[in-house]
C-alpha cells in the first residue's frame, strides 16, 4: 500500500486533489499528499510578469495559464497585504490541506530557501483566506 501520492497541487491546480474521491482515497489508505508544482512553475509568484524565463515562458499568454495568472495576481495582492512573499503564501496554501504530508519546491539560492520556509509561520486563518482565491 502506498504511503504517499505526489501530485501537482496549488491554487492553480487544486480541483483534482480536492475531489471527494481523492480525499477519500488518501484517508482510506493513510497516504499523505506530497504536493508538487505548488507555485505553478513560477506563474503564481509573478515570475513571468516582467518577461522571466522558464518552462512556461513560451506559453504564458495562452489560455492554459489564464487561471494561474489570475489566481497569482490575487495571491500576490494578499502576500503584499500581510507582508509575506508570494512563494511562502503559495507553499502555505498547500500545507493548509490536512492531507499534505510534504511540499516540494525548487529554489536556486539560499535566500529563496529562507524565504520559502517562512510559510511555516503563516497562521491557519491566513491559510483559510487562500481557499477563497
Amino acid at each position: 500500500m502506498p504511503c504517499a501520492a505526489q501530485l501537482p497541487y496549488s491554487l492553480a491546480h487544486r480541483d483534482w486533489v480536492e475531489t471527494t474521491a481523492m480525499t477519500d482515497a488518501l484517508k482510506a489508505s493513510g497516504a499523505g499528499l506530497v504536493a508538487s508544482f505548488v507555485m505553478a512553475g513560477g506563474v503564481l509568484t509573478g515570475m513571468y510578469d516582467d518577461g522571466g524565463t522558464g518552462r512556461a515562458a513560451a506559453e504564458i499568454d495562452t489560455p492554459r495559464f489564464e487561471l494561474a495568472r489570475e489566481r497569482g495576481r490575487r495571491l500576490r495582492a494578499l502576500a503584499r497585504e500581510i507582508g509575506v512573499s508570494p512563494a511562502a503564501l503559495a507553499i502555505a496554501f498547500a500545507l493548509a490541506n490536512p492531507a499534505t504530508a510534504s511540499v516540494l519546491f525548487g529554489a536556486t539560492t539560499p535566500a529563496q530557501i529562507a524565504e520559502d520556509v517562512t510559510a511555516l509561520g503563516i497562521d491557519a486563518a491566513t491559510a483559510q483566506r487562500l481557499l477563497d482565491l
